[in-house]
């Protein structure tokens, strides 16, 4: 077994449970539906990647159902919000993420080095694009997520 398998999983869940939160956000933020449903992509892509990976170490993907259903709520927990409430409460909410991804990155084995890489600056992408979305400064914060997303799989 994979000594970091834990989190791993973790990780990958995570972006499952990402992809579903911002796909219900975006019901909810008719102001920002289109951004977030471009970090749904995001989410989705660096969720396959890291399932790549869980599979290549034949590691179980963990309760996907679950996952999803725990997005979805948070998602209606945080409809109450409004737009610059959801994004300064989303930038506390990454923040986290991109230390603990940045360590698993810096610790990954050569053969996971893409994947964990990748997971480390999606999560970079996602806090940038909070900052500049809280800036007002939509089309510069999309252009970070766009950029991500074109970068090869």
């Amino acid at each position: 077994m994979h000594p970091r398998s834990r989190e791993l999983q973790a990780a990958y869940l995570s972006e499952i449970r990402g992809e579903a939160f911002f796909l219900a956000l975006a019901g909810y933020f008719h102001e920002g539906a289109s951004a977030l449903r471009l970090l749904a992509r995001l989410e989705l892509r660096t969720g396959q990647r890291m399932a790549s990976l869980l599979h290549r170490h034949g590691l179980p993907l963990g309760d996907l159902d679950a996952a999803r259903a725990k997005g979805r709520e948070r998602a209606r927990e945080w409809s109450t919000l409004n737009w610059q409430q959801a994004l300064e409460r989303l930038e506390d909410l990454v923040r986290p993420f991109v230390e603990q991804y940045d360590t698993l990155a810096e610790q990954a084995s050569r053969a996971d080095q893409p994947a964990l890489d990748a997971l480390a600056l999606h999560e970079r992408a996602l806090l940038d694009f909070t900052r500049l979305a809280r800036q007002g400064r939509m089309e510069a914060a999309q252009e970070v997520i766009h950029r991500q997303l074109a970068e090869p799989a």
